[in-house]
């Protein structure tokens, strides 16, 4: 079980235009976990949420009592020659708190800016959930098999922004492996994909798509990947239909090098609007004290214009601490068919007092350009904490947070607040 008690007061905590006001906070987190692993199998479940009470503007729209539930399930059965995996999470947030950076960051560290990310404000609710399961099969055999299936779903309660609509996707991979050799190995690649969106257009969009790949060692430390495909785009709207089709693939290098590698890729994607052609060059290297991955490139949709991208991620341990930091601008075309460009950074840093106390500061910062439709909307959270071990089962944490909030269309707005943070994790049955 974890446990964690945060006493918060700060002003304009929905980051609202005008100011809403002061915001007192008590906020008990309690999430139970159930885990267990054997040789071939692995499962976790865990689910909980908060108690929220306090003293809240009037009219901010925030709910006090338990609030925000989410669960988590997570299955792994391995056999000698096949494996199933599945994981299904639920997450419901609360808008007029303005969800937090934090929760946008991926499992390699980034932060992913979502597709909502510019109308997330005013009130109401955010209901996220994901199902994914895969089986794989011949997994050391010269034939092998791959299927997966998953369905996303983001839908919202009670919002103030008539720009937040409800969305499902729905997607099926099938993949047949071929592996003459050690160094060699083919696929061929089957993709479906179905999404819904409840806007006013209705808009349901189908993609279908095959794919022929081969995998080769053509040297010592080289690893050369090429494709070739076909992919047709059918988007269904109240105002008509309309297909979009053809040509998808890519070639990819990496070459092994004393301290990482160096790697390259050309792809060839498409999306309702036609063809995007991507070229990424990259660097990873692996340093006494840490690691360093990137890469830059460029990108454009039926060659109109071509836009700048980079992805980084870098870790270093110090003597005392750690920095780590990340870096991420992508391109891509939005559910109204428009050019999105989102850039995200996230520097963290911690510095080691003694055996049970650090300072630390994170800052976050995430971007959304503006569009012919779409607002500029830039985010910063920065929050400098002090920690310490208290006990072996019991942890502090207190603080100061500044965050803002800058759009184009509704204006700036920033907030300050003070926290102090109790935790603990304990097992409740131990075997």
């Amino acid at each position: 079980m974890d446990f964690s008690q945060r006493f918060e007061t700060a002003s304009n905590l929905g980051l609202e235009v005008p100011d809403e006001g002061n915001t007192n906070l008590a906020t008990t987190s309690l999430m139970l976990n159930l885990d267990s692993q054997t040789r071939t199998q692995d499962f976790s479940l865990s689910f909980g949420g908060l108690f929220r009470e306090g003293d809240i503007p009037t009219g901010a729209g925030a709910e006090t009592g338990f609030v925000e539930p989410q669960a988590a399930l997570s299955f792994t059965q391995e056999g000698a020659n096949a494996e199933f995996k599945l994981d299904a999470k639920f997450r419901q947030t609360d808008i007029a708190f303005d969800i937090p950076l934090s929760d946008f960051v991926d499992a390699t560290g980034i932060v992913v800016i979502p597709p909502d990310f510019d109308n997330l404000s005013g009130t109401g609710k955010r209901n996220n959930f994901s199902f994914d399961t895969s089986l794989e099969t011949g997994k050391n055999s010269t034939v092998g098999f791959l299927f997966e299936a998953g369905v996303s779903d983001l839908s919202y309660e009670n919002t103030s922004s008539s720009s937040l609509v409800d969305n499902t996707r729905t997607n099926f991979d099938a993949t047949m492996f071929l592996r003459p050799s050690e160094t060699l190995t083919g696929r061929t690649e089957l993709h479906y994909d179905l999404f819904d969106d409840q806007d006013t257009l209705d808009t349901e969009r189908e993609t279908w798509s095959t794919l022929f790949g081969l995998e080769s060692e053509i040297s010592s430390g080289t690893m050369v990947d090429i494709s070739l495909g076909y992919e047709e785009v059918i988007t269904d709207r109240n105002t008509g239909k309309t297909t979009e089709s053809g040509l998808i693939g890519g070639l990819g290098i990496d070459h092994e090098l004393a301290n990482g590698s160096v790697f390259g890729d050309f792809t060839l994607s498409r999306n309702q609007d036609g063809q995007r052609y991507t070229v990424n060059v990259g660097r990873e290297i692996e340093l006494p004290r840490g690691s360093l991955r990137g890469s830059v490139g460029t990108t454009s949709l039926e060659g109109n214009s071509y836009d700048f991208v980079f992805n980084a991620l870098f870790v270093h341990q110090l003597p005392q601490g750690a920095i780590n930091l990340s870096a991420d601008r992508q391109v891509s075309t939005d559910d109204n068919d428009n050019e999105r460009i989102a850039s995200s950074l996230d520097f963290g840093y911690d510095h080691s007092i003694n055996n049970i106390s650090s300072v630390g500061l994170d800052i976050k910062f995430g971007l959304v350009e503006s569009t012919s439709t779409a607002s500029e909307v830039e985010r910063y959270d920065i929050t400098a904490s002090y920690n310490r071990e208290l006990t072996r089962d019991w942890s502090m944490v207190s603080g100061v947070s500044y965050r803002t909030r800058d759009s184009s269309s509704v204006g700036f707005a920033d907030s300050t607040s003070v926290f102090f943070t109790l935790d603990r994790s304990f097992d409740l049955i131990k075997r």
